[in-house]
C-alpha cells in the first residue's frame, strides 16, 4: 500500500493543525499551514524580561479622568478585553483593524506619539517574559523587503481566498479584509506564539540612534507579568517615573518634539540609566531576537518546503508544485523537494499534473545526491531505506517516460538492497519497501507505467541514519 513520505518538519506542520489556542476558532486550514510553515523561521523568543508600553485612555482603562491612580487600582480587566480583540473574527474590519487589539511600543516616547497626550491619556507599562515566542514579520520596507515578501507560490493561492497581499505583515497586522483576518488568525493559531513583531516607528536616542524599528501585537494573556503591570498618568508620584522621564529627556535631547512629562523630575539624561536602556528597550542591547530577520539560503529553503508539503498533504497539489519549485530555485539540491516533486510530476493522475520529462530530470539528480555524490564525499549521508525510496523514485520517472528497461533496473536493484537490509538491519519500514519494489516491478514489466490515487501515501522512511 503507498504511503507518501512524511519529512519532520511537515509532521511537525500537521501536529500544529490539532493544535488551537485556548480562545478557539476555526482549525488551521492548508494554506494558512503552509504561510505558517514558511514564517517558523522567524518565530524568536525573548532572551530577557522586556518593557513595552500602551497608551489609552484613562475612562476607558477605568481610571477617574483626574487624579493619581487609586493604590489599588488594576489594569487587568482592561489588558483581559484587549487580549482577545485579535481573534474576534465578528468585529468590524477597517484598515490596521489590529489596532482594536492590545498593541504594545518598544518604548513609552514613541507610544505617546502614537497614542495621545493630555491629562486624558494613560500609558500602560507591562513586562514581556522571558521565552515570550513571538513571530517577526519586520523587513516590509528598504533593504530586507525582498526577503520579506511572501513567495510567489503562496501569493497566488493567497489572492485567491481573497486575501491579495504582498507581505506576511500585511496579512497578521492590516487585515484590511475580513478573508485576511480569517486567515491571520489560523496563521497565528499554528504558530503557537504569544505575539507579533511588526514594523512600528522607534524614537532614536542615545546610547542606540539606529536601532531597529518594531512594535509587538501581544495575542496571549501568558504573554507578560500581569502583577508587573503599571499605570503612568499626569499625576502619577511613583519612583518609577525616573526612568520614563529619562527616556523622554534622550529623545527631546536627539529632537523629539515631545517634551518630558514631569516638570518636577531632572529634565537631562541620567547616566545611571544606560543598562537598564540597553536590557529593556528593544533593539538597543545585544541580543540577537532584536535584530530584524535575514534569512540564508538554507532557511529559506526549508521554510518553503515546509510550505510545499503542508499543500501537498491537503492535496492542493498544483500550488505545491510550484512551491516545491520555488525550493529548488533556491538550493537545486535540496534532497526532499527534489524527491517530493518528481515523484508528483511521474505519478499523478492528473495529466495536468504529470510531467515525465521534469521528473526524470529531478529524479536523476535526486540518486546521483543521495547514491554517489554525498558517499564519495561523506562515507554516507542518506539512510539506506531513503536510498531504496530514491531508486523508486527514479524507476518511477522512467516508466513516465516509456523508458521500462531502466524502470525495470531500478526496480530490481531496489528489491536486492531491500532484502540485504533485511537480513542486516531488519525493520517494518524494509520490509514494506520490498512489497512495494515487489508492486511497482510487476506493474513495469507489464509496460504500464505508475499513476496513483491523489490520497495515496508512500511507505515513511528516515532521511539520514539514526545516528546522524
Amino acid at each position: 500500500m503507498l504511503r507518501r513520505w512524511i519529512s519532520a518538519a511537515a509532521l511537525g506542520i500537521l501536529l500544529a493543525a490539532h493544535m488551537t489556542r485556548a480562545s478557539g476558532g476555526e482549525a488551521p486550514d492548508a494554506l494558512s499551514e503552509a504561510v505558517a510553515a514558511w514564517l517558523k523561521p522567524r518565530v524568536k523568543l525573548l532572551s530577557r524580561e522586556l518593557d513595552v508600553y500602551h497608551y489609552a485612555m484613562r475612562t476607558r482603562i477605568g481610571l477617574p479622568e483626574h487624579g493619581p491612580p487609586p493604590g489599588d487600582f488594576d489594569p487587568t480587566p482592561y489588558l483581559q478585553m484587549k487580549v482577545p480583540r485579535y481573534w474576534d473574527l465578528s468585529l468590524e474590519v477597517h484598515p490596521f483593524s489590529t489596532a482594536s487589539g492590545l498593541y504594545v511600543a518598544s518604548d513609552p516616547v514613541i507610544a505617546r506619539a502614537f497614542g495621545g497626550s493630555g491629562d486624558v491619556w494613560a500609558m500602560i507599562e507591562l513586562v514581556l517574559k522571558p521565552g515570550f515566542r513571538f513571530v517577526d514579520v519586520r523587513g516590509a520596507e528598504g533593504a530586507a523587503a525582498d526577503e520579506a515578501r511572501l513567495p510567489a507560490a503562496l501569493r497566488s493561492p493567497l489572492a485567491a481566498a481573497g486575501c491579495d497581499v504582498q507581505f506576511a505583515q500585511t496579512l497578521l497586522v492590516a487585515q484590511e479584509v475580513r478573508e485576511c483576518r480569517a486567515l491571520a488568525v489560523k496563521v497565528l493559531r499554528s504558530l503557537q506564539v504569544d505575539g507579533i513583531l511588526y514594523e512600528f516607528p522607534s524614537k532614536n536616542f542615545e546610547p542606540c540612534r539606529e536601532r531597529p524599528p518594531g512594535g509587538f501585537i501581544v495575542v496571549s494573556p501568558d504573554g507578560y507579568v500581569a502583577s508587573r503591570t503599571r499605570v503612568f498618568v499626569t499625576e502619577s508620584e511613583s519612583s518609577e517615573r525616573l526612568r520614563i522621564q529619562d527616556l523622554f529627556a534622550r529623545a527631546h535631547e536627539a529632537g523629539s518634539r515631545l517634551t518630558p512629562p514631569w516638570p518636577g523630575l531632572p529634565s537631562a539624561p541620567q547616566a545611571q540609566m544606560v543598562p537598564w536602556i540597553r536590557q529593556n528597550i528593544f533593539g538597543c542591547g545585544n541580543y540577537p531576537e532584536d535584530r530584524v530577520y535575514h534569512g540564508e539560503k538554507a532557511d529559506s529553503a526549508a521554510a518553503l518546503y515546509g510550505a510545499a508539503a503542508a499543500l501537498a498533504k491537503s492535496d492542493r497539489i498544483g500550488d505545491a508544485v510550484e512551491a516545491y519549485r520555488a525550493v529548488l530555485n533556491i538550493d537545486p539540491d535540496f534532497v526532499p523537494a527534489l524527491d517530493e516533486l518528481s515523484w508528483i510530476r511521474a505519478t499523478n493522475s492528473d495529466p495536468a499534473i504529470r510531467n515525465p520529462a521534469e521528473a526524470e530530470k529531478l529524479a536523476g539528480h535526486l540518486v546521483e545526491l543521495t547514491h554517489y555524490q554525498f558517499r564519495r564525499s561523506t562515507g554516507g549521508l542518506y539512510a539506506k531505506l531513503f536510498k531504496i525510496h530514491a531508486s523508486h523514485t527514479l524507476a518511477a520517472a522512467f516508466a513516465a517516460n516509456g523508458k521500462m528497461s531502466r524502470a525495470v533496473d531500478y526496480a530490481i536493484q531496489s528489491i536486492e538492497t531491500a532484502r540485504q537490509l533485511i537480513i542486516t538491519d531488519p525493520s517494518p519500514a524494509a520490509e514494506q519497501l520490498l512489497r512495494d519494489g515487489q508492486e511497482y516491478l510487476r506493474l513495469y514489466r507489464s509496460g504500464q507505467p505508475l499513476l496513483v490515487a491523489p490520497d495515496a501515501r508512500r511507505t515513511p522512511v528516515p532521511l539520514h541514519e539514526a545516528s546522524q
